[in-house]
């Protein structure tokens, strides 16, 4: 009974739980709904998880096992599968992303045309991992200690920072600069088109990295 509930609360679930909340607080109500969706994703897609490998467990020869591809999605030659295939597509992808980038980069900030164009291409990234995702069959490695309290750290500082700016402003839903948020900070990169689109394409870059992970 508490393990969908063990699933909903994973710190990376709250985190944008949290996040939708805070967002909701100053006045965002569009990066709060989309906060909140992608954290009931997760949930959910953790749920759906759980439930698959009790099936695997319970009927290892029935429909609910990983066998085939699915079940070795994250096996080192699928992951070299992935590196090959993207490899390829590199040539075709590099100059769509710059395209997008600019294109995208050109609309004004919060407008419908940028909301939607960043909303069709991350939903559909996310449909396909989420199709293209499975269970490995063998046990996964152990994070590195340094590295996961280093970004640790790094996310506890940022989350920190954002808050107490947040709360030290005049009103959630005005600006300071003396006690500046971490997207206020971001507003003198994102005013200009030139600076929007290189932070498409970093996004675009970063994506295309996890894909080939």
């Amino acid at each position: 009974m508490l393990a969908p509930l063990a699933d909903c609360l994973h710190p990376t679930v709250l985190v944008f739980l949290a996040a939708a909340f805070f967002s909701r607080l100053s006045g965002d109500t569009v990066r709060a709904v989309y906060f909140t969706v992608v954290g009931l994703v997760l949930a959910g897609d953790r749920i759906a998880r759980r439930y698959r490998r009790r099936s695997a467990v319970a009927a290892p020869d029935g429909p609910g096992a990983m066998s085939g591809p699915a079940a070795q999605a994250f096996s080192p030659d699928s992951v070299m599968g992935r590196r090959a295939a993207t490899s390829r597509w590199l040539v075709v992808a590099l100059p769509a992303g710059v395209a997008y980038a600019v294109v995208v980069g050109s609309f004004q900030r919060y407008t419908v045309p940028a909301t939607v164009s960043i909303t069709v291409l991350a939903a559909a990234a996310l449909v396909a991992a989420l199709r293209t995702s499975g269970e490995s069959a063998a046990k996964p490695g152990r994070l590195d200690r340094l590295g996961l309290t280093a970004w640790g750290l790094l996310g506890l500082g940022a989350a920190v920072w954002e808050l107490v700016a947040l709360y030290m402003q005049p009103t959630f839903t005005t600006d300071s600069p003396a006690h500046p948020t971490l997207s206020y900070l971001a507003n003198g990169l994102l005013a200009a088109w030139p600076g929007r689109s290189a932070v498409l394409f970093g996004w675009l870059a970063f994506g295309w990295y996890l894909a080939r992970r």
